[in-house]
């Protein structure tokens, strides 16, 4: 993934913490604005925009510099009719590994793990990465408590305690 921070000369860009661009149309999957997530002293003439785009290392994108994507990030704010930034800089960090890829390939042995995590033996799967799920932290904490709450005090699992957890994490809405 690439981050790119935009320096924009005014106090806000917009009221909302975050946007997400789900579609094929943005290279940016998410916008954020830091200052909007806490009260701090902060300067009043300038914010720091957060834009996570998602490529491959090596790529095109990964290997472009900093003017180049601060030039497509505002492309795609454009074109997600949100006001320009006016940047006055762009500095960007890339990060090999930041969320798992899903394969169209991989469906089936998904599937698989899924229908396992389900009905544990021995071994609970929880979090992100276990249950291939993008929730915050709290959420993950509350799997942690439900997994535990699971375990009986002979060490076995209650399989329908987990599978009623398993049911309520799929309603997880992730927050920011």
């Amino acid at each position: 993934m690439v981050i790119a921070y935009l320096v924009v000369p005014r106090d806000q860009y917009t009221p909302f913490d975050a946007h997400y661009f789900p579609g094929a149309e943005t290279t940016t999957a998410r916008l954020s604005e830091p200052k909007n997530y806490r009260t701090a002293d902060d300067p009043t003439d300038v914010t720091v925009l957060c834009a996570e785009l998602a490529c491959w290392v090596g790529d095109e994108l990964w290997l472009s510099d900093p003017k180049s994507i601060g030039e497509l990030v505002e492309g795609d704010l454009k074109r997600a009719d949100l006001p320009t930034t006016n940047h006055v800089h762009c500095e960007v960090q890339r990060l090999g590994s930041v969320y798992p890829v899903y394969e169209h390939s991989t469906v089936q042995a998904r599937q698989t793990i899924k229908n396992w995590v389900g009905q544990p033996k021995r071994i609970m799967s929880l979090g992100r990465q276990g249950l291939g799920v993008p929730d915050n932290l709290h959420h993950v904490l509350t799997m942690g408590s439900r997994a535990a709450e699971a375990v009986n005090k002979s060490g076995s699992i209650d399989v329908i305690e987990w599978q009623r957890s398993l049911g309520e994490f799929s309603k997880h809405v992730v927050q920011d």
